[in-house]
């Protein structure tokens, strides 16, 4: 294989993937006690409390986060994180965190005028509950916004 023909290969679908792109991610990683909030991208993430839950083959830590925009409540998430146990002595515990999110439009305001389609936005807000310290009662959680922009082109 000659050498430019590597780097075409290579190359390209790179190029490609960010001139197709047409979102944007952004993330933050934040540690939180209870009552905490962070400011990210326009939103406030408050962690309002972290429970405890046994099941039936795990034992769970669920987060109660809001999130809030301009002083307005849009939604309350609640992430996990989950350890999975199991009663055989050769198998290892597991620890596993999932991305919890919420989607919706965001639509400009513009002042007795109907708004542009082009100018919709979709945006995706995910949250990872991805450790926690059970003696200070301290989560650690990763931050996730995505923005798809002209969705119904």
């Amino acid at each position: 294989m000659r050498k430019n023909s590597f780097i075409k290969i290579l190359i390209l679908p790179l190029f490609l993937s960010i001139v197709l792109s047409n979102g944007n991610e952004i993330y933050k990683k934040a540690i939180l006690q209870p009552g905490e909030q962070i400011f990210f991208s326009n939103y406030i993430f408050k962690l309002n409390n972290i429970k405890s839950e046994a099941r039936d083959n795990h034992y769970a830590f669920i987060s109660d986060i809001d999130i809030i925009e301009n002083n307005n409540h849009i939604k309350k998430l609640k992430a996990e994180r989950r350890i999975y146990f199991y009663w055989k002595e050769e198998e290892e515990r597991k620890n596993l965190s999932e991305w919890v999110s919420y989607t919706f439009e965001k639509i400009p305001i513009i002042e007795d005028e109907e708004v542009p389609i082009e100018l919709i936005e979709q945006i995706e807000i995910s949250i990872l509950f991805q450790k926690y310290d059970a003696q200070s009662n301290v989560g650690t959680f990763n931050f996730k916004i995505t923005t798809s922009p002209n969705i119904y082109e």
